[in-house]
């Protein structure tokens, strides 16, 4: 058993095995470098944690909090009217009120001429070194923006405004609410040749200052649009009437309203032409029932519908639906519908002997 011992030793007791103490030349670079690498490593670690060591402060102890005094309250859990006010709830929103109802195009016009003679007179004022407010508002009367004339530059863009009256040296000392009253053909002889210029700053304060004045959200894309294409001011006060506008919610009046767009630059002017009609025929179209009319056509083969189109649909339409119901009523069978299919008791016999 000894001898045995021994041999299983001498052949699997890998840790007895001399091993070679030779080193390649590569293999003898690399242990090398990498040495020195963690030498290194190691020094830069103990001397920076000696400087912050040597920088710290000492810390404070911390003490647990066993009441909400001192504490930063965040939310309100329902009770917010109840908490005092404090200088951090103040807030001043920048845009008026906004207004359910689609803004009209006369008031976006003027709101923009109004917005641009603001933005230019607040600049007026900021080059002669005057104090200027915080937040911009509408300060000129009726009179001063009837009176005073955008100049544009050679390129279109907004430059400055002309005073020939003198009524600027009183900007910001009139009521803000007064209603302006403006030639809207001279607004928008002006906005039609007047453009944006996107790498001046009082592009972006005519935004706002419109935006606050109309109550109307400008929208990225109509800006990008503006910006890329190098559209005018009336261009723009067109796309944005555009997208404040109500989208319909349902595919079939969209594809209706594009239908009755086409039809009406497709159709030619016969008003003239049309003669009124008679009061008898006018009495007989009022007691007569309403029919259902067929959808507008896209094309020679395709229909717009406003709801799904069922085969009583179809067969009205042909004129086969009246023979359709009598003929269900006369055997008793439901018009509409797929409850009581089978006549109950009375009709039942009453159907049998229609039958016979």
């Amino acid at each position: 058993m000894a001898i045995s011992r021994r041999a299983f030793q001498s052949v699997y007791d890998l840790s007895i095995v001399p091993t070679s103490r030779y080193i390649c030349r590569t293999c003898r670079d690399r242990l090398q470098f990498n040495a020195k690498q963690t030498r290194g490593f190691s020094s830069t670690t103990t001397t920076s944690s000696s400087r912050s060591d040597s920088n710290s402060v000492p810390q404070t102890t911390y003490v647990e909090a066993q009441t909400w005094h001192g504490l930063e309250h965040v939310g309100h859990h329902g009770h917010w009217k109840d908490i005092p006010a404090k200088p951090q709830d103040k807030f001043e929103p920048w845009l008026l009120k906004d207004s359910k109802a689609s803004p009209d195009r006369t008031n976006l016009l003027a709101s923009l001429y109004i917005a641009v003679v603001d933005c230019l007179a607040h600049k007026e004022i900021k080059q002669q070194g005057r104090k200027q407010k915080k937040s911009l508002v509408r300060g000129l009367s009726q009179i001063a923006y009837n009176a005073v004339k955008v100049v544009l530059s050679p390129t279109g863009t907004l430059s400055h405004l002309e005073d020939p009256t003198g009524v600027l040296p009183n900007f910001e000392s009139h009521a803000k609410n007064k209603a302006v009253e403006l030639p809207l053909s001279d607004i928008t002889e002006l906005l039609s040749k007047a453009k944006f210029d996107f790498n001046d700053p009082i592009t972006l304060s005519v935004v706002k200052q419109y935006s606050r004045i109309s109550s109307v959200r400008i929208p990225d894309p109509v800006l990008n649009t503006v910006m890329r294409n190098n559209k005018s001011l009336l261009d723009f006060v067109n796309l944005l009437d555009t997208a404040s506008k109500p989208k319909p919610q349902k595919t079939a009046d969209i594809l209706i309203a594009k239908q009755l767009k086409a039809l009406r630059w497709t159709a030619k002017p016969e008003v003239e032409s049309q003669t009124l009609p008679d009061a008898e025929a006018t009495s007989e179209v009022e007691n007569s029932k309403p029919r259902r009319t067929a959808p507008p056509k896209l094309g020679p083969n395709v229909m717009v519908l406003s709801r799904r189109e069922t085969p009583v649909d179809k067969e009205k339409e042909i004129g086969r639906w009246k023979v359709i119901a009598r003929e269900l009523e006369a055997k008793g069978l439901p018009v509409l519908g797929h409850k009581n299919l089978a006549p109950q008791r009375e009709g039942w016999a009453q159907t049998v002997n229609n039958i016979n």
